[in-house]
């Protein structure tokens, strides 16, 4: 099983959430990013600040924790917010990934099970090409960044605490 939902951008822009969502874990990746798990705790925090406003973003597989939009739109005026989602259970599912910049959507795709996008081209590896991720030959960039290493949420946390 493969399920992840998380935010990706610049280290020091996603460095700044800490302050405002304590439960916020920073995972620093390479090439200069940071990963942001969508933990239960910070999911949480996030429907907090929401205070019950829906998302107008809606990624393609409409799955999106309460209030990681508003946030991704309001670290985009620092640097690039990518939303990444993986759901692979058993072989079969999907990816879904948006980009921000600027506090505007500029990139919104997906995949289904019975209608994937060929390597290297899945969403989340387009999403990263869009902002600037570069993959050296024989690898996406969604092996460039390690996004493998880990195969959910709790794990990617869990791993920064340890």
């Amino acid at each position: 099983m493969h399920w992840i939902q998380a935010l990706i951008g610049p280290l020091e822009v996603l460095a700044e959430v800490r302050a405002e969502l304590p439960s916020a874990v920073l995972c620093p990746l390479c090439q200069g990013l940071a990963l942001i798990p969508v933990t239960e705790a910070l999911e949480l925090q996030l429907q907090g600040r929401a205070q019950g406003r829906l998302s107008a973003v809606r990624p393609f597989s409409g799955e999106l924790a309460c209030g990681v939009a508003e946030l991704a739109a309001q670290l985009s005026d620092r640097g690039p917010i990518v939303y990444a989602a993986t759901y692979f259970h058993g072989g079969t599912g999907g990816q879904d990934a948006v980009v921000w910049l600027e506090g505007e959507v500029v990139l919104n795709i997906g995949d289904e099970e019975d209608d994937m996008s060929p390597w290297p081209d899945s969403p989340i590896s387009r999403a990263l090409r869009r902002i600037g991720v570069v993959a050296k030959v024989g690898e996406d960039e969604f092996d460039a960044l390690g996004l493998g290493r880990h195969r959910s949420n709790q794990a990617w946390a869990d791993a920064q605490s340890a």
